[in-house]
């Protein structure tokens, strides 16, 4: 986590209340990648970031920062950014993000404000220990591992 290139990142289209996120989190981490994009679903390679830069540029980036879509609070950018070990920042109020995030009782960890200037000062505090953001990224890694494993048996044992 120490020899990451990013303080935070982002890769997607301003709605709801990414625009907010953005401009809180490009003003007080400027060694920052944000991009905003419109996404062709139809074709990835068409993307103007591509998978494989997306990957690059998540894993030089401590964390990764996910505003609302345009129904709920998840999102593939969280998964992404998992993969690539970033920890993801979401904003929302506990219930929401329990009910969405809760998979058998195993959430990842997020960092969760009450709002983006909350999530901001969280990320900022949480800098200045590198062991905890180490910690956070191997318990997402392994919570990865546990879930794909769990996906991977249950097809199994379907056919």
């Amino acid at each position: 986590m120490k020899d990451r290139k990013y303080i935070s990142s982002f890769v997607g289209t301003i709605k709801s209340d990414r625009y907010l996120m953005s401009k809180i989190f490009k003003e007080n981490f400027p060694n920052s990648y944000f991009t905003t994009t419109q996404t062709n679903w139809g074709n990835p390679m068409n993307q103007v970031i591509k998978p494989d830069m997306l990957y690059d540029i998540y894993n030089q980036s401590i964390f990764v920062v996910n505003g609302r879509g345009n129904v709920s609070l998840d999102c593939f950018r969280i998964y992404e950014g998992i993969v690539a070990g970033a920890i993801p920042v979401i904003v929302g109020d506990m219930n929401e993000i329990e009910k969405t995030f809760d998979y058998n009782n195993d959430m990842p960890i997020f960092i969760i404000g009450k709002d983006w200037n909350d999530a901001m000062l969280q990320c900022k505090e949480l800098l200045k220990d590198i062991d905890k953001l180490q910690e956070f990224q191997n318990k997402n890694k392994e919570w990865w591992k546990r879930n794909i494993c769990l996906i991977q048996n249950n097809i199994k044992a379907l056919l």
